[in-house]
């Protein structure tokens, strides 16, 4: 899978992990060794695999994309009469991991800038309100 993966991850690289880091400091963050452990250097590699999973899943054949990843819809499954994954299916699956990576590509700005990033756990609410809204 990763082989086939390839080609994505390197698209993803320079369209969105490459530009949301800075052509000028990239090189810097892939020759230093002690940036590999890093918060920073992590929000990075998840942004760009979920990028890298996202155009992929559009583009390529149901097939080839992991069965952990779409639902797989077989006799052994015990799935005798549903239907495959439809495209509205991929696409929203898609969608929801571009959004998260949107979010790790943002939390990758907020390291690199030196900003602390705080993980909201709970929406804020109006407090007259007594059901919580998300």
């Amino acid at each position: 899978m990763y082989v086939e993966l390839i080609p994505f991850i390197k698209e993803a690289q320079l369209l969105y992990v490459k530009k949301g880091y800075g052509f000028d400091k990239w090189e810097e963050l892939l020759n230093d060794e002690s940036e590999n452990e890093t918060e920073v250097h992590y929000a990075a590699c998840k942004a760009l695999a979920l990028y890298a999973m996202s155009m992929a899943m559009t583009r390529m054949q149901i097939q080839v994309i992991p069965k952990a990843v779409i639902r797989e819809y077989s006799k052994s499954a015990g799935a005798i009469n549903s239907e495959p994954a439809s495209m509205d299916d991929i696409r929203l699956l898609a969608g929801w991991m571009k959004d998260d990576a949107d979010i790790w590509l943002n939390e990758m700005k907020k390291l690199r800038n030196g900003e602390n990033v705080v993980l909201d756990l709970l929406p804020d609410n109006n407090p007259k309100n007594k059901y919580m809204q998300l």
